[in-house]
């Protein structure tokens, strides 16, 4: 990768960062008005499924909003994960030309309710497809988050986004569907009190509203210890708890980049369902006990940039594999890994020998990551993308949380050539 788009990455990552600031302040900055394009999204969603096999990241368009878009088998979902990535941006509008394959006369209904208290839908439609105008995004639950309260019918379409596709529903603290692993929680603090440093170090302490949170920094920036106390909230206690067990072993900045991340996708599968909520969940809408915990952890954060004058927003970190998992020798981790990809093949009622492991090879850290697998012809060319995405899933939570599936490249079969 050459400096400049090196740097063009840490310019779009620091942007990122200044915008997820703002999303737990109390600022809440309207939406921008920017004249957008109209969104083909036929071709986006085609294109988007193309890329999985093709690209390590950045699935989605680079440099705009659909940067924040994933694609969704159900048309409706899929259009509002487009509206709420808008949403993200503070776009006001945006235009959406669908076709008529994808989204029928019967869908538009549904995509007016379930889009009620998000945006304002306009639909009219032409000769192979519709064309679909979102207006006003956002601007209904800006109102409601300055205290003016949502009306009666979009409070019953929030309801329904969230039962039906369970996005930008914000409660007073905590979102629905993390609730239940939330509460059960509860019982399992493990991080209460304050972080006992060696003689001579020094305690990074943050405290809001009586809460207090502090870190015991190593001198390589990472964290040793992470400690909470006098939270009299049970839900937000929990969540600091959580954030604290997270963000040990981990660089400042990390913590404070992803701490509230991190909480939420702990909660989102703790009970074993891959997709608690299909769509978004940021810090933003999953409550606002959510937020305040990441307010605590990112005052600790800033306590300690001031103390040592760490300057710079760029995160490099990389949280390595299970230690367990690196104890093993290479041909027992690619025995593991075997053994979970045939009971995958068997799940799916494949002939055996559809997907095959070559290898495990190291990633850019040096980390034994990357499995490479070859597809037989039993797949068709539509169904590779989500089998790929359903295999790494399938090793992620059996064998090792940071597997990562590759598609092995295809050789020229003609010996000539190869010579």
């Amino acid at each position: 990768m050459d400096r400049g788009r090196i740097e063009a990455n840490i310019f779009r990552f620091r942007e990122h960062a200044r915008y997820n600031a703002s999303d737990v302040s109390t600022a809440q900055p309207g939406p921008l008005s920017i004249q957008m394009d109209r969104l083909d999204y036929d071709r986006l969603a085609r294109e988007y499924n193309t890329s999985l096999t093709d690209k390590l990241r950045g699935h989605g368009a680079q440099g705009t909003f659909l940067e924040h878009w994933v694609p969704d088998e159900d048309p409706i979902r899929g259009l509002l994960n487009m509206i709420e990535a808008a949403e993200i941006d503070r776009l006001d509008a945006i235009s959406i030309q669908v076709s008529a394959q994808t989204l029928g006369m019967g869908d538009l209904g549904r995509l007016r309710e379930m889009a009620e208290g998000l945006a304002s839908i306009d639909i009219t439609a032409q000769e192979a497809s519709f064309l679909i105008e979102a207006t006003g995004i956002g601007r209904q639950s800006a109102i409601a988050r300055r205290g003016h309260g949502p009306s009666p019918s979009s409070t019953a379409a929030a309801r329904n986004r969230s039962e039906s596709s369970g996005k930008r529903r914000e409660t007073a603290g905590i979102h629905p569907s993390l609730a239940a692993n939330l509460a059960t929680a509860h019982g399992k603090i493990s991080r209460e009190g304050l972080v006992a440093v060696p003689q001579g170090s020094v305690r990074y302490l943050c405290q809001q509203d009586g809460d207090t949170l502090s870190l015991d920094v190593m001198p390589d920036g990472r964290i040793a210890q992470a400690r909470h106390q006098a939270i009299a909230s049970a839900d937000r206690k929990t969540l600091v708890d959580l954030m604290c067990q997270l963000i040990e072993g981990r660089t400042v900045q990390d913590a404070s980049d992803h701490a509230g991340i991190l909480v939420i996708d702990r909660l989102r599968t703790a009970s074993g369902t891959p997709r608690t909520v299909p769509g978004v969940l940021l810090v933003a809408n999953a409550g606002q006990d959510v937020a305040a915990a990441l307010r605590l952890v990112r005052g600790a954060c800033q306590a300690h940039a001031a103390a040592t004058g760490a300057a710079g927003t760029a995160n490099f970190f990389e949280a390595p594999p299970a230690p367990q998992w690196l104890a093993l020798k290479p041909e027992a981790r690619l025995e593991r890994i075997s053994a979970a990809v045939a009971a995958f093949i068997v799940s799916g009622g494949w002939p055996s020998g559809t997907i095959q492991p070559l290898s495990l090879d190291e990633d850019l850290l040096g980390y034994p990551v990357r499995v490479l697998v070859e597809l037989g012809d039993g797949l068709s060319t539509q169904t590779k993308p989500s089998v790929l995405r359903d295999l790494e899933r399938w090793l992620k939570g059996r064998v090792e949380p940071k597997l990562q599936v590759h598609l092995a490249p295809l050789k020229d079969k003609n010996s000539i050539r190869r010579l």
